[in-house]
């Protein structure tokens, strides 16, 4: 479900949220939209174009990252579920590590579980821990190293690792 200031209710699979935004705002805008949750490669500059539109006072950049957030704590819950709790939410990668507010407005829809976050921490942007001592979750950011898990994986997979045994 999608409460849009109280106005909007919108029941059913993420597909139907867009064919609503398409007939409601805008196809381009659900095209948009479908394009950011699906294609991690263009993630990081989406999201700075929509920061931008958001700064000029554009509200379907202010809907897209309001639907972004929503999908990311939806998926926390969901994982919450299978996994029967969560002891450490991890941030990590380009906007996980980098973008404050996001991190800011995924913890705040947890905090319904006993996240507390540190705010100075958080905006800080540097790799450890984000949460308070009290809070029931740890949160962290972890910095990537995709470089060191390409190189693993290739001596992984073509076995050069036993070969300097």
């Amino acid at each position: 479900m999608l409460l849009n200031n109280g106005q909007t209710v919108i029941v059913g699979s993420d597909r139907d949220v867009l064919e609503v935004i398409g007939e409601n705002f805008s196809y381009e805008l659900a095209e948009y939209i479908d394009q950011i949750l699906w294609n991690q490669e263009a993630l990081d500059k989406y999201m700075r174009d929509i920061e931008k539109a958001i700064k000029n006072g554009d509200k379907q950049a202010q809907l897209t990252k309001d639907i972004f957030i929503n999908r990311i704590v939806r998926y926390i819950g969901a994982y919450m579920t299978e996994m029967g709790g969560l002891d450490v939410l991890v941030f990590t990668a380009g906007i996980g590590e980098h973008d404050a507010s996001v991190r800011k407005q995924i913890m705040d829809g947890l905090t319904w579980l006993g996240l507390e976050y540190d705010e100075e921490a958080n905006k800080a942007n540097h790799e450890g821990v984000i949460t308070t001592p009290n809070s029931k979750i740890t949160a962290m950011i972890v910095p990537t190293n995709e470089e060191l898990m390409i190189a693993r994986d290739v001596v992984r997979l073509a076995k050069l690792d036993k070969l300097n045994k």
